[in-house]
């Protein structure tokens, strides 16, 4: 029986190694299990009778108490892991080797290490030296990071400065205040790209070109367009005609100098009424 402390008696210990029938037994994940209370329950199962009670007992302590995610999400976020900010190699490192872990754990070792390298190189932060680690096949993980810390070195040495770093992060996280800021900037540039394609007033073309209306002196349109003159013409009928003058377009240019010809001058007028005053008759008293 187990006492109330949770601890079994030195009879159950007993029975519990005399039950594994020569396996090795697990001292440390028993040691740990045997504190809980659930050791009570499967000292008094059907297991306890068999004698491959251990191995029956810790199949059911890991499935009830170990928590193991999917295969598939364990590889999903090893291949989606990158380096973060201010992080060393050597935590990066330590970080790919512990997702590697429950995502390759049914496969072999050697599979399991070129995995995790070729992550270090394409997951570091210095996208040129994790290329150049990468075409050098490493076959170690400190293999790896040295070829880094090379390229770092030599690039500082020729270059005199440090190499950028781009977080190319696929799910950054922005705030809406930054996105704003940015749709505002974008708008701004579209509205200037806009005002400069504008055309100009001078490329505009001249309102005198709509036409010229006779009939009424008016510009805008033309006199076989105007609805006064229609209207005029329709009430005129067939027998009479308009006294309108004809209309003008550009192919007329100089219909004013053409009027101007066909107009009397001054002399000519002056001469008029001459003749007219005297051939009027003397007056008489």
């Amino acid at each position: 029986m187990v006492p109330p402390d949770g601890y079994p008696s030195d009879r159950n210990l007993r029975a519990i190694a005399l039950s594994t029938n020569g396996q090795p037994v697990k001292f440390g994940l028993l040691e740990l299990v045997l504190r809980r209370k659930s050791i009570g329950l499967l000292l008094h199962s059907s297991a306890a009778r068999t004698k491959h009670f251990f191995i029956d007992m810790m199949a059911k302590l890991e499935c009830r108490f170990v928590a193991k995610e999917l295969p598939e999400t364990s590889k999903a976020k090893f291949q989606q892991a990158t380096q973060n900010q201010n992080e060393s190699l050597e935590d990066w490192a330590d970080r790919v080797l512990s997702l590697a872990m429950p995502a390759f754990r049914d496969l072999p070792e050697q599979y399991c290490t070129e995995e995790v390298i070729s992550r270090f190189c394409q997951g570091c932060l210095d996208k040129e030296a994790g290329k150049h680690a990468c075409l050098n096949r490493p076959k170690s993980m400190q293999g790896a990071i040295d070829l880094v810390r090379y390229h770092q070195y030599i690039s500082t040495a020729v270059d005199g400065k440090v190499s950028r770093h781009k977080n190319n992060s696929v799910n950054a996280v922005s705030s809406s205040e930054d996105k704003i800021s940015r749709l505002e900037k974008k708008l701004d540039l579209l509205m200037e790209k806009l005002v400069k394609a504008e055309p100009s007033n001078s490329s505009k073309p001249n309102e005198g070109f709509r036409g010229f209306c006779f009939f009424r002196n008016k510009r805008g349109h033309m006199q076989r367009e105007c609805i006064h003159f229609k209207e005029e013409q329709a009430r005129a009928g067939k027998e009479g005609k308009l006294n309108v003058p004809k209309e003008r377009g550009p192919q007329n240019f100089n219909w004013k100098r053409q009027e101007a010809s066909n107009q009397p001058t001054r002399q000519q007028t002056l001469n008029l009424k001459g003749q007219e005053v005297s051939s009027q008759p003397p007056c008489q008293k």
